[in-house]
């Protein structure tokens, strides 16, 4: 078997070639020339030079049309593209631009030189923008993205719908909520809050700036996810899914529970006249997280956890990692790391 992994330098890029040469594929994967490098990921997996590598940007549709003719993979997955939420205020122009041309460019390439392969493209939890969070979200939920990038998200949902319809191409898309890994870009909360956490610990104390404490998300595992990727084209119908764990929590949560991990016992203290936040550590009383809520408030809304039931139907029982599980990965890595 062949695959094609468009953004195979990425979290979910790096390690879905790790799975699926591990599953005895053959795997090309493109990447944007110019960029900083980003192979350390692939490097740090061990697979930098198991993978064939393509030059791809977007906006240059005849090379990815080119690699289709070429290597004609029987899997593709694209995977590439802006994702960082915040940035999508401060650009939202070029988070449009790059995250739906790409996705014209590919399916129309698709159509043309690759008819026959099963295609799953990455969505986001984000075309669901805010609801009430105790109400899991499928596949039918309604979807109002309250950010540009879920917007352009929501918008590829649909065009891959449209071709999938029209066309009768074997296209998935995968609904993602958010996934973590030591391989996430550090500015996620995720990796910040371990970062900092272990910074204060192994090096110097420095407060790890904050926003919104109280926000949710359903975070699950980037290398529980890349497997259900794989795993949905050999077995699934093509179609939207869900991915997630089923379980919200917040980022103060995630806080306390990660500083747990690094036995770190965490005091917390709410600001006179404020709704800011500190929170010292209880032997030297050092503040280590400072929490403004008019801080980063491009995310400062949430939503409810994952309904995966229609994947499980599709492909039988199915495992993601809890987030305590999570914590634990990043956690460790950061500190192998110092």
């Amino acid at each position: 078997m062949k695959a094609l992994i468009v953004g195979v330098t990425g979290q979910d890029g790096s390690l879905l070639a790790k799975h699926l040469l591990d599953e005895g594929y053959e795997v090309h994967g493109t990447f944007r020339r110019g960029s900083s490098d980003n192979f350390w990921r692939l490097r740090d997996l061990g697979v930098r030079n198991q993978v064939h590598y393509h030059n791809y940007n977007i906006g240059n549709e005849l090379a990815f049309a080119e690699v289709l003719r070429q290597e004609k993979p029987d899997e593709i997955y694209s995977l590439a593209g802006e994702s960082f939420t915040a940035l999508s205020f401060e650009e939202p122009k070029h988070f449009m631009n790059i995250n739906i041309d790409a996705v014209i460019e590919q399916l129309e390439s698709i159509r043309v030189n690759a008819p026959d392969a099963k295609v799953f493209f990455a969505s986001s939890s984000e075309i669901f923008g805010a609801s009430a969070q105790e109400i899991s979200l499928n596949e039918e939920s309604t979807k109002v993205p309250m950010t540009p990038y879920g917007v352009s998200k929501l918008t590829q949902n649909q065009l891959v719908r449209i071709y999938r319809d029209r066309y009768k191409l074997r296209l998935f898309s995968g609904i993602l909520f958010p996934h973590e890994s030591p391989f996430r870009s550090p500015e996620f909360v995720t990796r910040k809050i371990c970062r900092g956490l272990v910074r204060n610990i192994k090096e110097s104390v420095q407060p790890i700036q904050m926003g919104d404490l109280s926000m949710k998300r359903d975070w699950g595992s980037a290398r529980d996810f890349v497997k259900l990727f794989n795993l949905l084209l050999l077995k699934g119908v093509p179609g939207d899914y869900v991915f997630g764990t089923g379980k919200n929590t917040s980022v103060e949560e995630f806080l306390i529970s990660a500083a747990n991990e690094l036995g770190v016992e965490l005091i917390r203290t709410e600001l006179p006249n404020s709704n800011q936040l500190e929170f010292r550590e209880s032997k030297s009383g050092e503040v280590w997280v400072q929490s403004d809520p008019s801080r980063f408030s491009a995310n400062r809304f949430s939503y409810g956890p994952a309904d995966s039931s229609k994947l499980k139907r599709e492909i039988g029982e199915i495992k993601i990692s809890q987030v305590t599980e999570v914590i634990q990965d990043l956690v460790n890595y950061e500190m192998s790391k110092v």
